[in-house]
């Protein structure tokens, strides 16, 4: 039966460690170890297996761990965590784990492909690549949004306010002074600017 394995440790005994096993998630066992122990102190995961068989697992571990066993209290090892953790791995064979302890290295460490290492020429010769298609494509950007009509500057029939003349022919264009305030029409014929009042 699949489970976890797990070492814990209790803020309050240094250099003990309890190496237990659970079918559900270690860390609801270890908050229910911290209220229902006798001990004073917190008690935390520091490191936890994922098992084809817990049980049996549990019973390795025990055995192998018996010299180092405190005799009134089974399942607490006078034991170093990082050891701890190492000797589980090899006697465990876990499928995957979780260590919260620095200087553990992961149990499958992620391999690089030779496809995904790069030397710094080749990185800086991929990073100049996609620069230039960057400026190529929003050089294309720019001619794509250029207006078909060059803009002139008008003024406005009513008031003579002059602005830029929008792309396009425009219907009930409204002068855009806030006195005036106006609406005219304005026809494009080959790139010259007819007004119509």
């Amino acid at each position: 039966m699949k489970g976890w394995i797990y070492i814990g440790v209790n803020s309050v005994a240094k250099g003990i460690i309890r190496v237990d096993s659970s079918s559900s998630d270690p860390e609801e066992r270890a908050k229910k170890l911290s209220s229902a122990s006798e001990l004073p102190g917190q008690f935390a995961v520091r490191y936890a297996c994922w098992v084809a068989d817990y049980k049996s697992v549990e019973r390795k571990i025990h055995k192998a761990f018996a010299e180092k066993e405190i005799q009134e209290s089974p399942k607490w090892f006078r034991y170093k965590v990082s050891e701890a953790i190492l000797a589980l791995r090899e006697i465990a064979e876990p499928i995957f784990d979780a260590c919260w302890v620095s200087g553990i290295p992961p149990l499958h460490p992620v391999e690089k492909s030779k496809e995904e290492e790069f030397t710094n020429e080749e990185v800086e010769e991929i990073n100049m690549k996609l620069l230039d298609e960057n400026i190529r494509l929003s050089e294309s950007l720019r001619k794509m949004s250029r207006p078909r009509f060059t803009n002139k500057w008008i003024n406005c029939p009513y008031c003579d306010y002059k602005f830029e003349a929008p792309d396009g022919p425009r219907t009930n264009f409204r002068c855009p002074s806030f006195l005036c305030n106006r609406m005219f029409n304005l026809i494009h014929y080959n790139k010259l600017i007819v007004k119509k009042s």
